[in-house]
């Protein structure tokens, strides 16, 4: 049985940035800015984020002040639930 040989494309430091795509980081840090704040399921629904909080931890680690704020509200069946908000320090 013959193998399709491996090929290894290197591009330029400079071409590879054009082609680099926002993180996930990248999109929270935006959302953030824009909305104020994000949870689990606006994460989820809007950027397929299914781990928030290793993506604040992440944003932690590199130096960004993220406050968790716990937030009760009602699930599809009226149910009272908890779940995390997150938000920048300082915006309200």
């Amino acid at each position: 049985m013959m193998y399709a040989k491996r090929l290894t494309v290197t591009y330029p430091k400079t071409m590879m940035w054009r082609m680099m795509t926002m993180t996930q980081c990248n999109r929270i840090l935006d959302h953030l800015q824009r909305n104020g704040s994000i949870t689990t399921k606006e994460a989820f629904e809007l950027y397929g984020i299914t781990r928030l909080s290793g993506r604040m931890w992440d944003l932690r680690r590199a130096g960004y002040k993220i406050i968790s704020v716990a937030t009760e509200g009602v699930n599809r069946y009226g149910e009272p639930v908890r779940f995390t908000t997150y938000r920048m320090e300082g915006q309200t």
